[in-house]
């Protein structure tokens, strides 16, 4: 049986949080079928505490927030790079290398056009 609340680190054992995820060790044998059970009874528990303390919503959140920014940056990319603008960006990155404009204003640059 898996015990929550303590984790046992040779001679100290240190009281956790009893929403805390402390992974078990847990030994396994998968062609003898071997602590396959107390393995999925770990990934149980595991599932439990994190949507119970908000951890599974809050990486979630955090996943989509990614996806969605991920696919809006493609997506503006994709319209910039057929507007007007994007004809002048190798003429910019020239002046860019040639350090005659910084980045941060080429990109203004960019913006306004």
């Amino acid at each position: 049986m898996i015990e929550m609340g303590t984790v046992d680190r040779g001679e100290q054992t240190q009281q956790t949080e009893p929403d805390q995820w402390i992974p078990p060790v847990i030994s396994t044998i998968a062609t003898q079928g071997q602590g396959i059970i107390e393995l999925m009874e770990a990934i149980s528990q595991h599932a439990e505490i994190i949507h119970q303390n908000g951890d599974y919503q809050r990486k979630e959140n955090a996943r989509m927030q990614a996806w969605v920014q991920q696919i809006f940056q493609e997506e503006l990319m994709k319209n910039w790079q057929q507007a007007d603008s994007y004809q002048n960006y190798a003429k910019i990155i020239q002046e860019v290398t040639e350090r005659k404009l910084s980045p941060y204003r080429a990109v203004q640059q960019l913006l306004k056009q």
